[in-house]
């Protein structure tokens, strides 16, 4: 009696813990497809690492910036924050991702003085970094911050003026002025709008500001939290980005070596999007997360 009841024990416990390595299995599964189709990470340059099935256990979601020759170790101030700076550019991170994503949040948090353009560019796949194959946004541009303009700010839209002509950006946008110089940064004119090209130009930070009249830009100033500054760019994730596995981000700040200053990074966070979870797609996803799996064994 006592060997048959040894026997049922035995027989239970194996099954209790086949039962909890499967479960467990399933649930480390179940978080790498992200049913809600959103996904918040972060990086704040502590040795953080990932909880995934797919990613080695010293990776990290959000890397840390890189080449090691234009940037300093991870430091951590008084506080006990931990943040890394980088005195020459570009520098690089990579998201390593769990599965395909559509959209991407992305917030900086960081201090910079005198650098007066900060940008982000999303990097496409199996392409060299030299060839500056990025989708460009501005983090942060201090010319336009200190500008003593008129600016009106809709709709993620800003418009600066010299002298104020135009109460609204549609206003402005619908009536382009044909004798004035307008410069553009991060914005794209419909054609149809536009009168006199001559007087259009990109604006780039060598555009001589006494020349100009308006600047519309889809630029933000970054906000204030504490002593850093949080600024963010959004972008939208297609196969010329990502494989699915992993998409990189270049930073960017002109002429920082030639002003000798440094950019500090505090904290990098990404909010990830894509279509949730439904009973039309879970095959397709199940079995794309099975080809990953078998990939990295």
């Amino acid at each position: 009696m006592r060997l048959v009841f040894s026997k049922f024990l035995l027989w239970a416990w194996r099954a209790t813990l086949i039962a909890g390595c499967v479960l467990f299995f399933l649930w480390l599964v179940w978080q790498n497809v992200i049913p809600s189709g959103y996904l918040r990470i972060e990086n704040d340059f502590s040795q953080q690492i990932n909880s995934s099935l797919f990613f080695s256990p010293q990776q990290k979601f959000i890397s840390d910036l890189y080449p090691a020759d234009r940037v300093s170790p991870i430091e951590t101030d008084a506080s006990g924050r931990c943040w890394q700076q980088f005195f020459s550019e570009p520098v690089y991170f990579k998201i390593n991702l769990p599965r395909s994503f559509e959209k991407v949040r992305i917030k900086i948090f960081y201090q910079n003085i005198g650098q007066p353009l900060l940008q982000i560019g999303l990097m496409k796949i199996n392409q060299g970094s030299n060839n500056w194959a990025f989708q460009l946004q501005p983090l942060e541009n201090q010319i336009f911050d200190q500008l003593n303009w008129y600016k009106i700010v809709k709709g993620g839209v800003t418009l600066w003026q010299k002298n104020k002509k135009f109460n609204t950006v549609e206003q402005f946008v619908n009536h382009l002025p044909v004798s004035e110089r307008l410069a553009t940064f991060d914005y794209n004119l419909t054609p149809e709008a536009i009168t006199n090209p001559k007087k259009i130009i990109l604006w780039n930070s060598k555009t001589p500001l006494q020349y100009v009249d308006y600047i519309i830009s889809n630029y933000q100033s970054p906000k204030i939290e504490g002593d850093l500054k949080k600024a963010e760019a959004k972008f939208f994730i297609n196969s010329e980005f990502s494989d699915g596995r992993q998409i990189e981000f270049m930073l960017s700040a002109p002429d920082l070596v030639k002003n000798q200053q440094t950019i500090k990074i505090y904290k990098i966070e990404a909010e990830l999007e894509r279509e949730p979870l439904t009973t039309e797609n879970l095959l397709a996803t199940f079995n794309n997360l099975l080809i990953r799996l078998i990939n990295k064994i």
